[in-house]
């Protein structure tokens, strides 16, 4: 999936709450390290002047080169096993040369001639004291090895407050350095799951990868309420749910391949996309918009319409076709505004009967007597049934539900359509994240005939 600037900043916005709980980890990781198991180390410091043995005459400037010269070497003296070993054996301390001198560091100036020698421990007192000792014992071993002995101490180490306050760990610094690197690292992350996400976000995907127009994209919303299914459009008329099922009413109405339709199916990749309610809302807005409005349950394997509008449905579209009831008996009027034809019995044969030339003549009859005949189609993967329904109708809508279906499912149940020479009019983009600035209601978005104030 390629992301432009646009791309990934919508990512990151739909993601935010995946940032921002990683940033929060990475910030509690680093204070709880900090605080409750990271052991608090000291620093305490000596700085010796070292030179060379002072004659009568004094200290030559040769001598004084030669000391400069020494400098790092008297480092080196610092860290040697010999040092560590005696100063070990005067504190009696509980440690081999090695870690010991893994807690020195010893820094000199050839400018100078000082030499600083810094001493890190988890106790501080600890600290001053190996400090001291080590200057001590430099101090005494330095004349023998290098025929020096003007050797002076010109800081030795206190238990002073800097002493006391711990060098590491560095509470609030770390978790600032947490707070960067976790909201990097939540961020990294967002982009990663999109990137490797293979379904549909978008209208625009559903447009690039069906090559159609999106027709509308319905924001997401609860298709079931505490007395069945929702309609959105009857019951909360107001919504911005509402209105975008009003807009892709105009849309297709407008559309030059739309508003030539009269038997229109709706059909969707996958179960579970949401076909079903777009198809019983559209209906509605449609029937709102003064058409005389049919809705037809071609879904015969798991038809759903008589629950929508909460219609009988004991007889149907299979009674139709298989016993010759006639169109009149199974046609239900619903409190919402269009008529419907339930499913009715669940047939063994459903392909069958959906091709056979019943439905055709029946199709041909309702035309006449309707503005508008609109047909719920089984999902197109599962079964065959939405492929012989669409060579029966004037157009397919394609539902598609987004982050539900793959890109290469999507562009195979378009590949089954174009087989059968199937006129897909146009793409609606279903349970679409809605923006944290999209209000949920709109102003404008008043039912038909409702005045404004």
């Amino acid at each position: 999936m390629e992301m432009g600037l646009a791309e990934m900043g919508r990512v990151l916005r739909q993601r935010v709450l995946l940032i921002v709980l990683v940033t929060l980890l990475a910030v509690g990781l680093a204070g709880a390290g900090s605080f409750l198991v990271l052991e608090p180390e000291y620093e305490a410091t000596t700085t010796l002047l070292v030179q060379s043995k002072q004659t009568e005459k004094g200290i030559a400037y040769n001598d004084l080169l030669t000391d400069q010269k020494l400098v790092t070497t008297y480092g080196e003296i610092f860290q040697s096993r010999m040092i560590a070993e005696a100063v070990i054996e005067r504190l009696g301390l509980d440690l081999t040369e090695q870690e010991l001198l893994e807690n020195v560091r010893v820094r000199s100036s050839s400018e100078s001639l000082l030499t600083a020698v810094t001493v890190t421990d988890h106790d501080p007192k600890q600290a001053v004291t190996i400090a001291n000792a080590m200057a001590a014992v430099f101090m005494e071993n330095l004349g023998r090895i290098m025929q020096v002995d003007n050797v002076s101490i010109l800081d030795t180490a206190k238990l002073t407050s800097d002493v006391l306050e711990p060098v590491r760990p560095k509470p609030y610094l770390n978790m600032a350095v947490a707070l960067v690197l976790g909201a990097m690292a939540g961020a990294g992350l967002a982009l990663l799951l999109a990137f490797l996400n293979n379904t549909v976000q978008t209208e625009a995907e559903a447009e690039q990868l069906l090559q159609l127009p999106a027709l509308g994209a319905i924001p997401f919303f609860e298709q079931k309420g505490s007395s069945g299914y929702r309609v959105v459009v009857r019951q909360d008329p107001r919504s911005a749910v509402a209105e975008a099922f009003r807009t892709l009413r105009t849309n297709i109405q407008y559309d030059e391949a739309g508003k030539h339709v009269k038997v229109l199916i709706v059909t969707s990749t996958l179960a579970g996309e949401g076909k079903s309610m777009v198809l019983a809302n559209l209906a509605v807005t449609m029937a709102q918009a003064g058409k005389r409005v049919l809705l037809i349950d071609g879904d015969l394997r798991k038809p759903t319409l008589h629950h929508v509008f909460h219609l009988g449905g004991q007889i149907g579209l299979t009674e139709v076709l298989c016993e010759g009831v006639a169109p009149e008996e199974v046609i239900l009027p619903s409190a919402a505004g269009p008529d419907v034809i339930p499913a009715g019995a669940i047939p063994a044969n459903p392909s069958e009967l959906l091709g056979s030339p019943k439905l055709r003549g029946l199709l041909s009859d309702l035309r006449i007597r309707y503005d508008l005949v609109l047909i719920d189609s089984p999902p197109l993967l599962p079964v065959t049934d939405g492929q012989v329904l669409s060579t029966l109708c004037d157009g397919v809508l394609f539902v598609v539900r987004s982050g539900e279906v793959a890109r290469d499912q999507l562009q195979q149940a378009k590949g089954l359509l174009e087989r059968v020479g199937a006129q897909v009019i146009g793409a609606v983009l279903n349970g679409k994240q809605r923006k944290r600035s999209e209000p949920a209601y709109s102003y404008y978005a008043a039912p038909e005939g409702d005045p404004h104030d």
